[in-house]
């Protein structure tokens, strides 16, 4: 059987070679496509992890299947009393997070805009540490906004200091 295969691949040496080239180069192809899906995924997954440090969130029911600001959680205070009770829970913080189009005189940009309570996200996530000019919000900030270095300059915004 040894002897069939090698005498059918040495009489077709065109076609041996052309198949083992297009083997080569499809491997090659594969292995490079595999390497950049797992560099975009573990990309993905390092930045929402460097914003947000937490493992859990916490939906209402029916708000991943369906969505909309009707499954939003109306009585907050009770869970975060509940989350307080847990062993194991370090810090939390209570977030909505939605897109919108923000937009000045001359550009607008489709954004993530996330609501938060400032004391808590300064402990649990990153986004107080990438500041670079300005304060970071208080308890007291109210209609202020903390934006992005890159959006700010796509919107020409001038940030009042």
């Amino acid at each position: 059987m040894l002897n069939l295969a090698l005498k059918n691949i040495l009489f077709y040496k065109g076609r041996s070679i052309t198949t083992f080239i297009l083997t080569f180069i499809s491997t090659l192809m594969f292995i490079v496509y595999v390497s950049i899906m797992d560099g975009s995924h573990k990309s993905m997954l390092e930045n929402s992890l460097k914003i947000y440090t937490g493992a859990i969130e916490i939906y209402k029911k029916g708000y991943r299947d369906i969505g909309g600001n009707e499954y939003l959680i109306d009585d907050i205070k009770t869970i975060t009393e509940k989350l307080s009770l847990v062993d194991g829970i370090e810090k939390f913080s209570v977030r909505y997070e939605t897109y919108g189009l923000l937009s000045s005189k001359e550009q607008s940009s489709a954004s993530m805009i996330v609501g938060i309570e400032p004391e808590n996200e300064k402990e649990i996530s990153s986004i107080y540490k990438a500041l670079t000019q300005g304060k970071f919000l208080n308890t007291n900030s109210s209609n202020c906004l903390y934006m992005g270095s890159i959006l700010i300059k796509k919107l020409k915004i001038v940030p009042l200091i």
